[in-house]
């Protein structure tokens, strides 16, 4: 530069912040990811590796985990025999314990078969043992297959009260004899579980289940790149549970690598192995459970594993070039598009100010500045809103305050005239009358009450009565109601309603209006369940209120009947359409699941030579908690 030339100035940038902003972020991007570049093609390499076992780790460790919940599921489904907690002697551990005893053994033997094959819908068939009539039983896809005096299929491990899990291979009828229909073998893996008569170690029978490999695939093949990499899953012995290359399932492994894989004593880890077939990383996790005993292995060949810094480098020029062309394009929307919509809500907030409130804020964009114009404009809404809000409420308070009143007279007004009727019935000696619109009067004042949604068992037997004195006289005295309520039980809390739409439905449904008298006996009394042994082997007597309504009206066809219990029976919420002749029942059935959840039941069964029955069953204890918080 010569002497008293005037100093170079770089005009495009001091007369343009968007020219300096794109020459700040084309430097502040270049420079850095291109030495990066440079740098991460010499040194990255061991950090991608480091990088690869900890993904890798976190990989195996969460397969692992969800192997070892899968297979707890499958385990703790051995345990039924343990886990029926019934009373009596039709279970199946008391069928093993001491043998078959009548017909219905062998159908809880199913039965329990079938519950133990639903754990998880992998179960191919379930395997049961009983020592002490030699019989076999075997589940199969639904299919049952039996042996008789037959001797257990394997000697299990000596290993009381724990399973045993069978490696990988072909199932088989667990030497049963041939029957039809035939399934081909399959795939799986078998718990055995020895059932001892507990807390002793005598062996009372076995329980095996087979278990296909499909959850055990899936879980598998989210944990390895098929054809970069191999998996394999091992037990202590060097079976191969599940391999990718499926020749290898089932068969046992003595290759030096698998020898010294299973004598690594850490719970994880990885270690590189380099021979004529296999140069790579091993990264496996150890799977240690009272009955399980697997390693997870991923075996990371060096082409895959340094495969990643290649593409590692490839990406980064690709990302760095991506870079420098959005951030110029980004820097040129942003000068031009930044400022206009905020001159135009700006334009809007102005005629806001003017006193249009409902000024359209029209700023159609997802960025902080689209935010702000929108909740802006819900704010305005909000307050127009809250504007006529205020004026409807102040309208409909004014309108329920009158309903209420009304509300009000309506019912003191019926109460009153019933009480000048039932005055002048008196007067003119007609007792009958007046017995009649007394009874109305009490059922009224019942219903009307709504203050209490429970009452003692004795106002319900009160409503009762008064419902059937009116019943009585409807049907020319032809109806003979009988009572009996324990002293003990009148004063039992019930919720209200309980009784009278039941027996209503004697009068809709059961009433033979040609026929002779009817007859409708109602029965309230305490009743006590069996002694059952709590944990600290102390005895529970559970205490239930039990109410009886029987009629001699029409009897129920018995398979309409038997359905109506069952519809009756499945958990509240779930029933959909009981017909007309259960409306009444599914309201009494769902006050009382309401208060007491499944506690309370109801049954319904047909009286020789006619008539019906419903019994429902109350608990006085349970439930006590749930009714107090309803109440309030």
């Amino acid at each position: 530069m010569q002497k008293g030339a005037p100093p170079l100035r770089l005009s495009f940038i001091e007369g343009s912040i968007r020219s300096k902003l794109i020459l700040f972020l084309l430097i502040a991007i270049i420079v850095p990811m291109t030495a990066s570049i440079v740098i991460s093609y010499f040194y990255t390499q061991d950090q991608v590796i480091e990088e690869s076992v900890r993904s890798n780790t976190n990989l195996m460790f969460q397969g692992s985990t969800n192997l070892t919940n899968y297979m707890n599921i499958v385990e703790q489904s051995s345990l039924t025999p343990y886990t029926d907690t019934r009373t009596g002697t039709n279970t199946l551990f008391k069928i093993m314990e001491r043998g078959l005893t009548d017909y219905m053994s062998k159908a809880e033997i199913y039965s329990s078969l079938i519950n133990t094959s639903r754990a998880v819908k992998e179960i191919h068939q379930v395997y049961l043992y009983i020592q002490e009539s030699k019989d076999a039983y075997l589940l199969n896809n639904g299919n049952k297959k039996e042996g008789i005096g037959t001797e257990p299929y394997r000697s299990l491990p000596d290993a009381p009260y724990r399973a045993y899990v069978e490696p990988t291979h072909l199932s088989h009828d667990y030497g049963l004899p041939k029957q039809s229909p035939y399934y081909a073998p399959q795939t799986v893996i078998s718990i055995h579980r020895p059932i001892y008569k507990v807390p002793t170690a005598e062996r009372i029978g076995q329980l095996s289940i087979d278990v296909k490999l499909d959850v055990i695939r899936s879980i598998s093949e989210q944990l390895y790149t098929r054809g970069k990499e191999d998996l394999y899953i091992l037990d202590h012995e060097g079976y191969v549970i599940y391999a990718g290359d499926e020749k290898w399932t089932g068969k046992h492994l003595n290759d030096e690598w698998a020898k010294d894989l299973l004598s690594r004593e850490a719970d994880s880890g990885h270690y590189n192995s380099s021979d004529e077939i296999f140069k790579g990383m091993n990264v496996y996790q150890h799977i240690r459970t009272p009955y399980l005993q697997w390693t997870i292995v991923k075996r990371i060949p060096d082409t895959t594993l340094y495969e990643s810094v290649r593409q590692m480098t490839e990406i980064n020029v690709i990302v760095m070039s991506a870079s420098i062309l959005i951030i110029v394009l980004g820097a040129l929307y942003i000068s031009v598009l930044f400022t206009q919509p905020i001159k135009q809500l700006i334009r809007s907030i102005t005629q806001i100010g003017a006193g249009r409130l409902d000024v359209d804020i029209d700023v159609r964009r997802s960025d902080e500045i689209g935010i702000l114009a929108r909740r802006f404009q819900g704010m305005m809404q909000t307050i127009n809103n809250l504007i006529m809000k205020e004026y409807k409420l102040e309208i409909a308070n004014k309108t329920n305050q009158l309903k209420a009143l009304q509300a009000q007279i309506n019912p003191h007004f019926m109460n009153n005239a019933l009480q000048s009727i039932g005055t002048l019935a008196l007067q003119h000696n007609e007792k009958k009358i007046y017995t009649l619109i007394s009874s109305l009067g009490k059922m009224m004042r019942y219903n009307m009450n709504t203050n209490e949604a429970l009452v003692p068992l004795s106002k319900e037997m009160e409503h009762a009565k008064a419902y059937l004195e009116l019943q009585g006289q409807r049907f020319e005295d032809k109806l003979t109601a009988k009572f009996y309520v324990e002293p003990e039980a009148s004063a039992i809390v019930v919720p209200k309603m309980l009784l009278q739409p039941i027996i209503e439905n004697y009068f809709k449904h059961g009433y033979e209006t040609q026929g002779g008298e009817g007859t409708i006996d109602i029965d309230c009394r305490v009743v006590h369940t069996d002694p059952i042994h709590a944990a600290n082997d102390e005895q529970h007597v559970e205490q239930l209120l039990r109410i009886e309504i029987r009629n001699n009206g029409r009897s129920i066809d018995e398979d309409d009947l038997l359905e109506l219990q069952a519809r009756l029976d499945l958990p509240p919420g779930s029933v959909t359409d009981l017909g007309y002749e259960g409306v009444g029942l599914l309201n009494v059935l769902s006050r009382l699941k309401l208060y007491f959840n499944d506690n309370a039941t109801m049954t319904i069964e047909n009286v020789q030579p006619v008539g019906l029955t419903v019994v429902m069953m109350i608990p006085t204890t349970k439930g006590v908690e749930r009714v107090e918080s309803i109440n309030r």
